[in-house]
């Protein structure tokens, strides 16, 4: 299997007390490597050539299952235009082995949802579509019954 991206929220500026601009970069971007080999990658670079739609899942939940059961399904027919992700917030070296079945080398890992909360998605199964332009161009959805 290749080995999976992680995924990082995208970098905000925010003003601080002293008027000057700093990087409000999460802790987890800054010191912990998320994938085996050390590199991470950002919503930019993921979105730098086509679009993806980022189907947020945790494994075990419920809906999130049955979203996860689509998940071949979707790759196969989006596998053309845009680049579908399934993110985790478990590592990618402890899902079980449906999951990687399911998704193969469709898996980013968000350390505590990060970038799903930068996204607007409030819970799990949730969804957002990236633009090839890195922008958001769709969603957030929530809910497994909003397929």
């Amino acid at each position: 299997m290749p080995t999976p991206r992680p995924l990082l929220p995208p970098r905000r500026r925010i003003r601080t007390r002293t008027s000057r601009w700093t990087t409000s970069a999460p802790r987890s971007r800054r010191r912990c490597p998320q994938r085996p080999d050390g590199r991470l990658i950002t919503l930019t670079q993921l979105t730098a050539r086509r679009a993806a739609p980022l189907v947020f899942v945790t494994e075990g939940c419920g809906p999130c299952e049955r979203v996860l059961d689509h998940a071949e399904e979707w790759i196969g027919e989006l596998e053309q235009t845009p680049q579908v992700r399934f993110v985790f917030s478990r590592p990618l070296d402890q899902p079980r082995e449906r999951t990687t079945d399911r998704v193969t080398d469709h898996a980013l890992h968000d350390l505590q949802f990060t970038a799903r909360t930068a996204l607007g998605g409030a819970s799990a199964p949730s969804a957002v579509l990236l633009g090839a332009d890195g922008q958001l161009a769709g969603g957030p959805v929530n809910g497994g019954a909003a397929r």
